[in-house]
């Protein structure tokens, strides 16, 4: 794939894939297809130096779908929309630039097994500077984990490539985001990695940073 890269402020910027544009577009047009869209070409630096394997980054297509359209968007389409499928609605610009934005988070939080969910240690939170049009900051939640090969779908040549990848399960505006995170900080089940960020009013440095509601 031909490949530029995204901007960031500190200029390490990462490759996102030039026809993810295009790849949306044709899946806005053609429905799902089989295994995963690569979404980025590399894995954040900022990711990189807390351990996490440099590998693409890729999503599952119906995952895109659900979180490019909302569920009105779907229903014209004659899309799948069932009690198992979740309409996020963020649009096509919002979320190209929130794969931009993983290059520079305002925080990451790791999971720990815990007794709210599934979530392991290979599960990670990313807090983006990126809010939806109802004004909801939008959190990327992703799976960073070795040997975690998929078979990715390349829209250009309909072959599937069978490789190593860090995905990305969902990207979508959390509602109240520091009451959510707040409440499993404080009990250990998520670990903030300290970015020391304070950007746009939205950033924050530890468990205590997050007792407003957003």
């Amino acid at each position: 794939m031909i490949e530029t890269e995204a901007n960031n402020v500190n200029n390490n910027s990462i490759c996102i894939t030039n026809n993810l544009e295009n790849d949306i577009d044709y899946l806005l047009s053609n429905g799902p297809v089989r295994g995963l869209i690569q979404v980025k070409s590399e894995t954040p630096m900022i990711l990189q130096k807390y351990g996490v394997e440099n590998l693409p980054i890729a999503m599952q297509s119906t995952h895109i779908l659900e979180n490019v359209l909302n569920v009105a968007e779907a229903y014209k389409k004659g899309f799948k929309v069932t009690s198992s499928t979740h309409y996020h609605g963020i649009g096509k610009e919002q979320f190209i630039k929130s794969i931009k934005a993983l290059d520079n988070p305002i925080q990451i939080y790791k999971w720990k097994k815990n007794k709210y969910n599934n979530y392991t240690s290979d599960d990670y939170v990313i807090l983006t500077n990126i809010l939806t049009e109802n004004n909801e900051r939008i959190i990327i939640p992703m799976v960073l984990k070795k040997n975690n090969i998929k078979n990715i779908y390349e829209i250009t040549t309909g072959k599937l490539i069978k490789t190593s990848i860090n995905e990305i399960k969902t990207i979508y505006g959390k509602k109240q985001v520091y009451y959510y995170l707040n409440r499993y900080l404080k009990d250990g089940s998520l670990v903030s990695l300290n970015l020391n960020k304070n950007r746009d009013g939205g950033g924050i440095q530890s468990s205590t940073d997050i007792s407003a509601n957003k």
